[in-house]
């Protein structure tokens, strides 16, 4: 196949082919001449010769050919997000700014370029918390996409131990939506996207526990998930008395926007009212809940848990010491 047939055939996508020629004992020499045939072909790919009698060895170069082409191509794309970067307006442009921000952070994590992907993801949420201020369903969308831009850069700061920035920046996170309910009528959304929150930041850091630090033992480790998990429940029992409260009042409810709530949405609906708005959440949250099962209980519990494991380490501890 030749280089322009390729090219036409992944018209519109960036690609880089890779051919792996499998050789047994006898063909080297001619494996040999087809792969120096291939590099003048198509110079800009790659190609690796398997040779049978040393399969570790080939596969040991095809993992690190793998790796390098991976490694430029998604450096490439970084480059060229960043290029169309240069030319747009953050006044004018704030939410393509959000976006091709989160882009090139995305392309870093691909490179394991940690540190560039948590600085750009870092300056997507900067420009969204930018945005005009918004009290309707954009608001929600806007929460959705901070509390994502927060949970990976938590994560990856985590993954690098840096757990003090990741604990500021959920403490930054929680300061400035706490507050930001949207409409009174789906106060129960603004509650579960609480307990989501402090949900994963628990089990962050559950993931990823502390270094070993002298000045940071295992019960501060406890308390502090613990304390997570209690406003975590908090905010879940808080969300099934809305709940309740509010069923009672939409059970008559015909929506103008939604004639049928059979099947399952996907898109914005920032045209309907906020009755609609209501009636859209709550219907789409029974469907995926039970209320029957208490997630504050379970949250509790596992709150007290943590703290009676660091009531009996302390314990340990003084008995040691006598």
């Amino acid at each position: 196949i030749s280089n322009f047939e390729m090219k036409r055939n992944f018209n519109g996508h960036d690609f880089v082919l890779i051919v792996g020629l499998v050789m047994t004992i006898g063909q080297a020499t001619i494996g040999e001449k087809i792969q120096e045939n291939f590099r003048k072909n198509v110079s800009e790919h790659k190609s690796v010769l398997f040779n049978i009698n040393n399969l570790q060895l080939s596969t040991q170069r095809f993992e690190q050919i793998l790796y390098d082409v991976s490694y430029s191509f998604y450096k490439e794309k970084s480059r060229k997000v960043k290029k169309n970067l240069e030319k747009l307006n953050p006044h004018v442009h704030s939410f393509l700014f959000v976006r091709l921000h989160f882009k090139i952070a995305y392309l870093s994590e691909f490179r394991k370029d940690y540190t560039t992907s948590i600085e750009y993801y870092s300056k997507a949420y900067h420009y969204l918390v930018e945005l005009p201020e918004s009290n309707g369903f954009q608001l929600l969308e806007i929460k959705t996409i901070a509390s994502f831009l927060t949970f990976r850069i938590c994560h990856l700061s985590f993954q690098i131990s840096h757990h003090k920035e990741a604990i500021d920046h959920f403490t930054t996170h929680m300061t400035k939506f706490r507050n930001k309910i949207g409409p009174t009528e789906i106060l129960f959304v603004h509650h579960e996207w609480i307990k989501n929150q402090y949900l994963m930041i628990a089990e962050l850091l559950e993931l990823f526990p502390r270094p070993n630090e002298k000045d940071i033992s295992d019960s501060s480790k406890s308390r502090e998930k613990a304390f997570y998990l209690e406003i975590a429940a908090d905010h879940s029992r808080e969300q099934q008395n809305y709940l309740l409260k509010i069923k009672k009042e939409m059970e008559n409810y015909v929506p103008q926007v939604f004639p049928s709530m059979n099947e399952t949405f996907i898109g914005q609906i920032s045209q309907c009212n906020n009755n609609d708005l209501t009636y859209f959440f709550l219907t789409n949250y029974f469907k995926k809940s039970n209320l029957g099962e208490d997630d504050a209980t379970k949250f509790y519990l596992k709150a007290s848990n943590l703290l009676l494991e660091q009531q009996e380490q302390y314990q340990k501890q003084q008995q040691q010491q006598q």
